[in-house]
Parts: structure tokens; sequence; C-alpha cells
């Protein structure tokens, strides 16, 4: 049955947001240069398309 062992139970606990915020912070940090954090990709696609082209005609 489910939940009568007395084993250690797998997962992190609470801890186990910390890998998630921290590939939050990673992403935000290595693609917020030119969009200012947006990690919506709504938000992201058009500041990065404008200067994906703007770039290439220089």
């Amino acid at each position: 049955m489910p939940g009568t062992t007395k084993a250690t139970p797998i997962g992190l606990g609470s801890i186990g947001a910390l890998p998630v915020a921290i590939l939050v912070w990673a992403i935000g940090l290595s693609l917020g240069g030119t969009t200012g954090y947006a990690l919506n990709p709504a938000r992201d696609f058009g500041p990065r398309l404008t200067l994906g082209l703007s770039s290439a005609a220089n």
C-alpha cells in the first residue's frame, strides 16, 4: 500500500523549488539583455526579432 512504508520519501521537500528558481534566474540573466528579462515568449519574440533585423541591416 502506498504511504505505509517507513522509507525516506523521494524528492527534495521544501528545497525542491530551488532548481526551478535557479533555472529561471539563469534564463533571465542569459536572455534578458535585449528584452528586459521577459520570460514570456510573446513579450520576448518581438524585441528580439526587431533587434535581429536592425542588426542585420548594418
